[in-house]
């Protein structure tokens, strides 16, 4: 697979060439991109995604650059064997990176810690009000992790105890499938319950 999907200097690749690769049968181009990428509430325009226009044969084209994080996240919505492919390549790059960014040596280690408790704390600030709108209004950390109410209150479903229970098993097993975290958060009126990545969250309801 390796050159299949280009990487550029900056760690981002295009839209265009992830759809291409993943074979996306049933769907075509621009419908596609604007499900998936400009209307997807979960991931932001010049945060996550950048537009811009190319010209194929003779003709203007839309196109993006995607994270690689964005791009796991739309290889696993296609659901298919390339798409699984496609996400585990990006899992092995991303992997790949962090061996080059390991520290050498305790100092490096506090030193890099600290950096990042600064670089948390900042981002905690800037996303405090946007968090506390949740119609959950439970507060989860990092920002694509949810709870399986949080998550049914931003799409405007309802779940029953029972019903979020059965939701939440679903969770569970997606995330190990998928290798995500299983965090934990307080909801006041349950105690301590999981939270699960907007990715697994959203395939599990799209399955109800």
């Amino acid at each position: 697979m390796n050159g299949l999907i280009k990487i550029d200097p900056e760690g981002k690749i295009t839209a265009r060439e992830l759809y291409e690769f993943l074979q996306l049968e049933r769907s075509n181009w621009s419908r596609w991109a604007k499900s998936n990428i400009e209307d997807n509430a979960f991931y932001q325009e010049g945060t996550d995604w950048w537009g811009f226009v190319t010209m194929t044969n003779g003709n203007e084209t839309k196109d993006y650059r995607l994270t690689i994080d964005f791009a796991k996240h739309l290889c696993m919505l296609s659901r298919s064997g390339r798409g699984k492919q496609a996400r585990n390549y990006f899992i092995e790059i991303e992997s790949r990176y962090q061996k080059q960014l390991e520290p050498a040596c305790i100092e490096d280690v506090l030193i890099a810690s600290l950096t990042q408790m600064k670089e948390l704390r900042q981002t905690q600030v800037e996303q405090g009000h946007q968090i506390k709108q949740l119609a959950a209004k439970i507060e989860t950390s990092p920002k694509e992790y949810f709870t399986i109410a949080g998550f049914a209150s931003l799409r405007g479903a309802r779940v029953d105890v029972n019903r979020a229970a059965l939701l939440g098993r679903k969770a569970v097993f997606l995330s190990k499938e998928y290798k995500y975290d299983v965090g934990k958060t307080h909801d006041p009126r349950f105690g301590q319950v999981n939270t699960y990545h907007s990715d697994v969250l959203a395939e599990v309801f799209a399955g109800r």
